[in-house]
């Protein structure tokens, strides 16, 4: 089990700058002069990321939007949450 499926809910730093940019979800990050620009599965994810919502209930959201790509959904939002993570996106 990775971290993004254990201890408390994921937290979104807040410091990000968020902007909806054709359609994708652009984050910015002005400490780091970064941009992340997040598919929609991950802006899901990132909107989802408030500190009530933990990876099992994130899955179950996009799962019942998306029932046949429940498999795919189960391996992804973990990997989403651990990459927001590695990245510095997320309060640890």
């Amino acid at each position: 089990m990775g971290r993004a499926e254990r201890g408390r809910a994921p937290v979104r730093v807040r410091h990000l700058k968020e902007r909806l940019l054709d359609g994708e979800l652009v984050l910015y990050d002005p400490e780091r002069q970064y941009v992340y620009a997040l598919n929609p599965t991950a802006a899901f994810v990132w909107r989802a990321c408030d500190g009530r919502h933990g990876a099992a209930s994130i899955v179950a959201a996009l799962a019942e939007r998306y029932p046949e790509s429940r498999r795919e959904i189960e391996v992804d939002v973990p990997e989403i949450i651990e990459r927001f993570r590695s990245d510095g996106l997320l309060d640890a």
